[in-house]
């Protein structure tokens, strides 16, 4: 049986989870709130915080609603990075690779608007299931080598010819792809930079004491944009 059902049983939610996954979410939340308001290092609430990000991703992709999306990247990330850096899950836990993909893969879907798939990183107040995301993100991180970037799509949306290798590298956060212009053209319009070219970026949401803030129903977080792979610390 797998640990979102597991959680679902142990709560009596697997009917209304069923009938009502909306409520059935909410109360669950609840639920994983009380357990670690009495103990952070609970592993009810630990397994109550995977449960949540995996079956508020399901509902996503049901629902296709960005709240769902936002959700399930924050408990993913809570799940993955505890308050109290000592009690990080175990290295050979296999829910801390598929935590990091619904934390990605929510990013990506969470920010996505309607214009061509297109992935809008911006500042201001986002609803969530249980509450409210109050987003920053730095005008400065939108630059680089004097180009800002534009128009991010997900980079697993884009079809590629005429390469035979695709070479990865390990890290964290959504992948995407940005266009660059130049803002104030000057000499550095005539660099080597083609006018099409896309530059690869990792996004991430970064959220401080993410399992306090859980406690309440308004989170505070920022978008950080990196033009390499990121080990998040």
């Amino acid at each position: 049986m797998l640990i979102p059902e597991i959680v679902l049983r142990q709560s009596d939610l697997t009917e209304q989870y069923t009938a009502e996954p909306t409520r059935a979410l909410a109360t669950l939340h609840d639920v994983m709130v009380a357990g670690l308001s009495a103990d952070s290092s609970d592993p009810d609430s630990v397994d109550r915080l995977f449960a949540l990000a995996e079956l508020s991703f399901q509902q996503a992709l049901t629902k296709h609603q960005p709240s769902y999306y936002l959700a399930a990247s924050i408990y993913a990330y809570a799940f993955m990075f505890p308050d109290d850096a000592a009690l990080q899950p175990n290295p050979f836990d296999p829910r801390l690779r598929l935590a990091a993909d619904l934390y990605n893969r929510g990013i990506t879907a969470g920010f996505t608007t309607g214009q061509e798939a297109e992935v809008e990183l911006r500042a201001g107040r986002y609803p969530l299931l249980f509450g409210e995301l109050q987003l920053s993100l730095d005008p400065a991180q939108l630059y680089w080598n004097k180009r800002q970037f534009t128009h991010f799509v997900a980079a697993a949306d884009l079809v590629i010819n005429g390469l035979i290798n695709r070479y990865r590298q390990a890290g964290i956060g959504a992948p995407l792809v940005a266009s660059t212009t130049i803002p104030e053209p000057g000499p550095e319009a005539w660099d080597i930079v083609a006018p099409r070219a896309k530059v690869p970026v990792s996004v991430l949401l970064r959220i401080h004491n993410v399992r306090q803030q859980l406690l309440q129903n308004r989170l505070q977080a920022a978008l950080e944009i990196y033009s390499r792979p990121t080990l998040l610390r």
